[in-house]
């Protein structure tokens, strides 16, 4: 049988949505990519992978009975390394046939390991380094370009540290940021030119 490369959206949620079809369809020779970087193949399979909401649930939940690991799978995706799903589909398929999420002589389990960990430092280097402007209009702005994508998991520590003021934080090599407005932090895409000065 050919080789299945599933093809999803970049998000997450479509990252979860290509686990489910590898473990429903039963395929043993699948190779899980994100769409920005798929090349066509003659010697393999492409199947388009749509985001169900459900079947990501379902997944997460089976991952989230193994907590630190379920967290590494997710920090690993943030890295947005082109190979990345090779080593999360590996070490999910070994994690949930064996229940040890901590063999790190596995060698998936231990780069998930070590993706989280590099991802975890530039998580901390923003948390530390980030520093506002303020507007003409009373709101802080950062611009960041963090070597990964840590936007997602550096929001609760902003929203904690500066629940008095209105700010965002802006991502510039990926285009989206975080935004408070003193009651919640939302995900925005906007153009930051004119208002930060």
């Amino acid at each position: 049988m050919a080789l299945q490369k599933l093809i999803y959206d970049g998000s997450f949620e479509g990252l979860l949505n290509a686990i489910f079809i590898v473990y429903q369809e039963q395929l043993d020779d699948a190779e899980i990519l994100e769409e920005r970087f798929y090349e066509p193949d003659f010697f393999a399979e492409a199947q388009q992978v749509y985001t169900d909401d459900t079947k990501a649930t379902r997944v997460w939940e089976g991952l989230r009975k193994f907590p630190q690991f379920s967290a590494s799978v997710y920090r690993s995706f943030l890295t947005e390394l082109p190979d990345k799903e090779i080593y999360i589909l590996d070490a999910v398929r070994y994690v949930l046939k064996t229940k040890n999420d901590k063999d790190y002589g596995q060698p998936s389990v231990l780069k998930l390991a070590q993706l989280t960990k590099q991802v975890g430092r530039e998580k901390h280097r923003m948390e530390a380094f980030v520093r506002f402007k303020r507007t003409k209009d009373d709101l802080y702005v950062a611009l960041i370009e963090p070597d990964f994508n840590v936007l997602p998991i550096i929001s609760r520590h902003f929203t904690s540290r500066y629940a008095d003021q209105e700010w965002i934080i802006y991502d510039l090599k990926r285009g989206f940021g975080l935004h408070y407005d003193k009651n919640s932090t939302q995900f925005i895409q906007l153009d930051l030119a004119e208002n930060v000065g």
